[in-house]
This record gives structure tokens, C-alpha cells and sequence, in this order.
């Protein structure tokens, strides 16, 4: 039998005339997405299609063993209507994405309302494309290009591209030449969070994207200029305490931005969480003389060298440093990622995240591995991170206070 294979199902096999798999549905393409995907295709070799079958449990059975087999069999029912929408997107994503590792990502906040449905954002998109993709930044002509990658109804991706002339001269012949340099992003604009992620780990290109998807939302808010803040983990915090006890004054000298970082990082450890065993394994903080002097950019390092190993929060000198209002601006920590293999079981990928709070450009996360053989892996750890960090952020309560109080040594017990 030829075709793709459901795991789950009994027979193993998928058939293409099946009306439904995984959830998905099959769907027909119209001319240009049938073109698209034809392309998207010849730009991916064998493992990578795999590699976007596998993300979504869907397997190939092992009659088709060459790519071009596989190429064949996918673009045939694909124009047939026997292949879901859903893998034609994840085809294309992979196929067309400029920043495939997406272990790394910039964060914005905005605080403007955006309740959209999909022909909303279509047609948004497409008054931008007509009348706004020309634009003039520091005397400086720019294009640009938004396209709809998917639609959710709290979240959109969006391929955004900016082109810019650019010359060269060459000595040479004394002539110049003239270029064009395309910067493009993948970019999520999370509505109910008010947060956009920019899914790279080049702050060249995250910059002049950034300001394409600030002027797009400022022309769907109707406003000259909407304003992109680094976020804050400080949003409508909530922390209790009892009165009576001396806990109250301590809470008080913690930083609320330093509490709501302890609180993601806590909410990686739950049980119920894809992460387990995290440790802290560098961590910086404000300079305690940075609201005197305006310093900004002045640090005090405490390292895994000063402290010989393990976890730093679980020293008496990083806590007393948390204690005395001092801020967290960036930390890296180990943790395992626990991939399920089967329903019974997991496996545990060791992995060094970071987070970097003090970048005026914006909140990033990031994963330190580079194991191209845990590539699969390693994005899906990433995005149970983002997924983690977006909620936590969007939540206005202290959701692991015990934990935090017991970290600290602020037990009402005590």
C-alpha cells in the first residue's frame, strides 16, 4: 500500500481518500497553492520532508523509499484534495521560512486592542501590501511585504519582508553596482496576550522588521504611531502575604520584575510541565548603584565559577541579592526537556535556555544547543518555552508563590 501512515491508526497505513486524520481534514488547493507547494518541495530535501511529516505524527509507509517518490505521491494528492491543509502550511513554512532555527526569538508588548477575525486580517494585509509597502525611514527608501502564513483566533503568523536598494562600488572598473537586500521574519502578533514574537536570533533583521509590524498594527489601530515596549514581567501583579508577619517588609524590597521571572522559571518545573530538574547556572543583576548614578548598563556576574556549581538560586548570596530589590536582567539555566515517545513514555533532552530581560530592544529567549541531530527536538522544546513565557506573561497572578517563598527563605513558618 503507497502513502502516508497514521500512527495511531490500527492499519497503519493512511489512505489518501480518507476523510479525515489526526483531526485534519483534506482540503482543496486553488492553482497558485498547488504552484507553491510544487516549489516549496523542490526547495526541501528528503530528511526535511520527513523532518515536517514527522511534527505533525504523520509517517510515510516503506514502500516509498526515494524522494522522488515521496515528491510525487505528496504534489499528486495534494492537487486531488487528498492531503490536509495543514501539512500544505507546514510544507511551505519549512520550505520558505528565513530563519528555520526556531530555537531563538525576540519579544515586543503593545498595548492596543486587537480582536481580528481572518478575512479582518486578510483584509488588512492587503491594504498594506497596496498602499503602505512603500516607505521612508532616515531619507532612506524601504519595500515591504506582509503575507498570511496562518490564522488562529487569538494569534497570526506573518512573513514579513523588507527590500532595500543598495550600492557598491568597484574599484576596479569604477563603476558601482546595484543590489537589493531582503531582510524576511517569520512573526506571531498574539492579540489576547498583546505580545509579537520575532522568530530569529539576528537583531539586524528583528530591528527593521520590528518597525514594518509596529507601522502595520499603527494602521490597523488608526493611530500615527503605536508603541512596541520591551515586555514587563510585571503586568497587574498580585503577590499576598500575611500582615502579622515580618514576611511583609521582605516582600516588599523584592523586585516585582525579579518575582515574575521566579514564576516562569517555576512554572517550567511543575509536574504537569513538558521541563523538569531546572537550575540556574548564570545569572546578572542590576548594579546596586544604578538608580543613583544611571547606570544603566552596569552589572554585577554571579557565576557557576564563584559558587562551584549547581543552582544559583538555591545560594545564600543570590537570594540575598533578590531580597534587597536587586533586579534580574538576564540568567541561562539547564533543565530537561521530556519528549514523549509513546504514550506511556518520555525521553529527556538535556538543554541550557536563556532569558534576557535588559535588552531595550525587546525580551528574548533562547535554547544554547545547537545539536543539528536534536534540530526536531530542540524546536519543539522551544516552542512548549515560548508557549510557557506568553502565558505567564499574560497572567496577572503569582502562580507559584509557595515556591518562590520557600526559594527565599520567606516561609510563613519561619
Amino acid at each position: 500500500m503507497t502513502g502516508l501512515s497514521d500512527p495511531e491508526e490500527t492499519g497503519g497505513d493512511f489512505m489518501p481518500n480518507r476523510k479525515n486524520y489526526k483531526g485534519f481534514k483534506p482540503y482543496q488547493p486553488n492553482e497558485n497553492e498547488i504552484i507553491t507547494m510544487q516549489h516549496s518541495l523542490r526547495n526541501l530535501n528528503h530528511v526535511e520532508i520527513l523532518s515536517v511529516l514527522s511534527t505533525l505524527n504523520v509517517r510515510v509507509v516503506k514502500t516509498i523509499k526515494k524522494r522522488s517518490e515521496l515528491v510525487k505521491f505528496i504534489e499528486s494528492s495534494f492537487q486531488q484534495g487528498k492531503l490536509s491543509k495543514e501539512i500544505y502550511i507546514a510544507i511551505r513554512e519549512k520550505a520558505f521560512n528565513p530563519e528555520l532555527n526556531v530555537s531563538d526569538g525576540f519579544y515586543m508588548a503593545f498595548d492596543e486592542v486587537l480582536l481580528l477575525d481572518e478575512s479582518q486580517v486578510i483584509s488588512w494585509i492587503e491594504i498594506w501590501n497596496k498602499e503602505h509597502s512603500e516607505f521612508e525611514e532616515n531619507s532612506v527608501s524601504y519595500s515591504s511585504k506582509i503575507e498570511l502564513i496562518k490564522y488562529h483566533p487569538h494569534k497570526v503568523i506573518l512573513l514579513v519582508t523588507r527590500l532595500q536598494d543598495k550600492y557598491a562600488f568597484d574599484k576596479s572598473s569604477m563603476y558601482s553596482t546595484k543590489y537589493t537586500e531582503e531582510h524576511q521574519l517569520l512573526v506571531e502578533i498574539h492579540f489576547k496576550e498583546e505580545i509579537i514574537y520575532f522568530q530569529t536570533s539576528n537583531s539586524t533583521k528583528y530591528k527593521v522588521i520590528r518597525t514594518i509590524v509596529q507601522n502595520f498594527i499603527s494602521i490597523i489601530v488608526d493611530k500615527e504611531a503605536v508603541k512596541l515596549f520591551s515586555p514587563k514581567m510585571t503586568k497587574l501583579l498580585s503577590f499576598t502575604y500575611k500582615e502579622a508577619e515580618n514576611v511583609a517588609k521582605q516582600h516588599s524590597n523584592i523586585n516585582p520584575n525579579t518575582v515574575k521571572l521566579l514564576d516562569l522559571l517555576y512554572d517550567l518545573d511543575k509536574e504537569d510541565s513538558n521541563f523538569s530538574d531546572l537550575e540556574c547556572k548564570d545569572i546578572t543583576f542590576d548594579h546596586e548603584d544604578v538608580k543613583k548614578k544611571k547606570q544603566r548598563f552596569s552589572k554585577a556576574m554571579i557565576n557557576t565559577q564563584n559558587y562551584g556549581g549547581g543552582d544559583l538560586l538555591a545560594t545564600d548570596s543570590v537570594k540575598g541579592l533578590i531580597l534587597n530589590s536587586r533586579t534580574i536582567l538576564r540568567m541561562e539555566f539547564s533543565l530537561y526537556y521530556n519528549e514523549e515517545t509513546s504514550p506511556e513514555e518520555f525521553k529527556k533532552h538535556a538543554i541550557i535556555a536563556g532569558i534576557n530581560s535588559n535588552n531595550q530592544d525587546g525580551f528574548r529567549i533562547y535554547i544554547k544547543n545547537n545539536d543539528n541531530s536534536l534540530k526536531n527536538t530542540l524546536n519543539s522544546a522551544y516552542i512548549a518555552l515560548k508557549e510557557a513565557f506568553i502565558a505567564n506573561y499574560a497572567n496577572g497572578n503569582i502562580r507559584n508563590e509557595d515556591k518562590i517563598k520557600s526559594i527565599l527563605g520567606l516561609d510563613s513558618s519561619e
